[in-house]
């Protein structure tokens, strides 16, 4: 069960389905976008610059119940997170490669049938260098020394798409949004999106759509809707979500990330069917 939770909870990558990691100074108007018209809108490409930084809050809930032999067991997980990161360096494609971020709070718990567990969080209230080598993620603590295995396991799972190209962003910036018109996002944006992620988490994004509900001349408003489907370690699952999410128009950067959804499957055999809850946001 709680490898189930698990999956779950690593959608805490909300963020990465709506923009890849993107830091940035003082938030400003919105030079270099334009309006076609009152009712469409044009997002400028988004840019990452050496010593960008960004807070971002994150919290996730799933409320779900498994039934075995006939009884259905009540699950609930929770994952908080904050953390701030600083951009040190980016690629000639202007994707970040090398950050240092500090984990002010990091806490997961599920309970299963009232029953509370506190899942080990090794990246709490440290400080990291965290950088790309051919493909791989490697870091340093703060001050230079060596991590352990598990802060690095922790930390690859993190920045899985650290220095990849942000699919989001150029998918965001590359068409005139209509007011109410909703985009479906093709098998290759899908494909482009999927990739990203170099671990092999089993999860990638069947479905995605976005729709402008809104915009003035600092901020847009989309409504999300995506699929996920996760199939490892017993778990096979179908996630489906819904919710606003708040851009920022001057460097096309996200500001909040609401989304609300079903999940169904089978783990380990059982069938499985519940609540998932996100949000996030992000200071600059």
């Amino acid at each position: 069960m709680l490898g189930l939770a698990r999956s779950v909870l690593a959608l805490s990558l909300l963020a990465a389905v709506v923009v890849a990691p993107a830091c940035g100074g003082a938030r400003g108007g919105a030079a270099g976008v334009g309006n076609v018209g009152a009712s469409t809108l044009t997002l400028a490409p988004a840019t990452v610059q050496v010593g960008d930084r960004r807070t971002k809050v994150d919290s996730l809930t799933t409320r779900f119940t498994v039934t075995s032999d006939g009884q259905q067991v009540p699950i609930e997980s929770n994952e908080t997170s904050t953390e701030t990161a600083e951009v040190l360096a980016v690629d000639a494609a202007g994707a970040p490669t090398k950050l240092r971020i500090t984990y002010t709070t990091k806490v997961a718990t599920q309970a299963v049938a009232g029953q509370v567990d506190v899942a080990p969080q090794p990246l709490e209230g440290r400080t990291y260098v965290v950088w790309v080598e051919a493909g791989v993620v490697r870091a340093t603590s703060g001050d230079g020394e060596p991590v352990t295995e598990a802060e690095l396991a922790a930390l690859a799972d993190d920045h899985e798409t650290l220095g990849r190209p942000a699919a989001m962003e150029r998918i965001l910036a590359g068409r005139t949004w209509r007011l109410g018109e909703r985009y479906s996002l093709t098998e290759a944006e899908l494909a482009e999106y999927n990739e990203l992620k170099r671990t092999a988490s089993g999860q990638h994004a069947s479905a995605m759509a976005l729709t402008l509900t809104g915009f003035d001349d600092q901020l847009a408003t989309f409504e999300m809707e995506v699929t996920l489907r996760t199939a490892k370690g017993g778990a096979a699952l179908t996630i489906s979500m819904t919710g606003p999410v708040r851009i920022e128009r001057a460097r096309t950067r996200p500001l909040e990330i609401t989304m609300t959804g079903t999940l169904e499957g089978v783990t380990q055999g059982l069938p499985a069917v519940g609540t998932v809850e996100g949000h996030t946001t992000f200071a600059y």
